[in-house]
């Protein structure tokens, strides 16, 4: 693979890169494929919206607003998650999600959807690696999501996805395809 190609886990050091980054990341990504994880075992036609807001943390960093919408594949039920996404600095990947929730941030913390993500690699328009690792007492988990801006990808592109992810030591094998037959279009 060439060298402009070659993927890696180091930050920028421009300190545009942030606001480029979320720039381009920001609009609607469909689930494409995923690594197992029970809590979306449900869940099909899964939509991702970022966007921007005019929020900013304590340390003046923008906040983004992800609404996460699905489909309960055995009730045929839709839902919809909504939270935030605060970059962890000014030149990282690297997002802590919170999502809205009526329990205590010390519980909601930990619930499906929250937590920390980075994206490893995207092209911004077809294609993006989400990942996310969690550990808990000596349970140690890392899921995957591929993104796409379409409900699928090319060969060429999902080609290119998987040398990444070898690259990345992640296994592409371990990815289901994603539950997107008969998606509302309201999603």
């Amino acid at each position: 693979m060439a060298s402009e190609n070659k993927i890696s886990f180091s930050s920028h050091n421009d300190d545009a890169f942030l606001l480029l980054f979320y720039f381009q990341f920001l609009g609607k990504w469909y689930e494409v494929e995923r690594s197992f994880y029970l809590p979306e075992l449900a869940s099909g036609c899964t939509t991702m919206t970022f966007e921007n807001t005019t929020q900013r943390d304590e340390a003046g960093r923008s906040q983004l607003e992800i609404s996460i919408k699905s489909v309960n594949q055995w009730t045929g039920n839709p839902s919809i998650s909504i939270g935030e996404a605060l970059p962890e600095s000014e030149t990282s990947s690297i997002m802590n999600v919170q999502l809205q929730s009526r329990l205590p941030t010390a519980i909601a913390r930990l619930l499906p959807g929250s937590g920390r993500y980075q994206v490893l690699y995207t092209n911004y328009d077809n294609f993006a690696i989400l990942w996310s690792c969690t550990s808990f007492v000596a349970v140690h988990a890392d899921q995957i999501w591929l993104l796409g801006r379409e409900r699928d990808y090319s060969t060429e592109i999902r080609k290119k996805i998987y040398n990444a992810l070898e690259q990345l030591s992640l296994d592409p094998d371990r990815l289901f395809i994603a539950k997107n037959k008969n998606c509302p279009s309201t999603l």
